[in-house]
């Protein structure tokens, strides 16, 4: 599968797997509930060894926050969007949407 980048202004781009993980943490989730719900939404799994380096780049670029929960089977590791991640989120979609319609407007054949 070919992956596809989406540029912000003044913003690194995001992959495909960047984009998905942030639109999964609009509710705050556990990583293993962002891995189900991303297995669900693109009928494929996911790797830990993606999943939470994905994870962590967004909450180093301030577009994902997250917290540690000690409990008596573990540590859980919560993920949620910040308020820069849903404006970032917000300008891919706008993007991903010009994008889909591209070149199609007046095409002949």
């Amino acid at each position: 599968m070919m992956e596809m980048t989406v540029k912000m202004k003044n913003e690194r781009m995001l992959t495909d797997v960047e984009f998905q993980l942030l639109a999964l943490t609009v509710e705050e989730r556990t990583g293993r509930q962002v891995a189900k719900e991303y297995e669900r939404a693109m009928r494929s799994s996911i790797s830990y060894g993606t999943l939470y380096p994905t994870l962590r780049r967004l909450a180093d670029s301030g577009w994902v926050k997250s917290r540690d929960e000690i409990t008596e089977r573990g540590r859980v590791k919560w993920f949620r969007i910040t308020g820069e991640g849903r404006r970032v989120l917000a300008a891919a979609r706008a993007r991903y949407s010009l994008l889909r319609s591209f070149g199609l407007t007046g095409a002949t054949s």
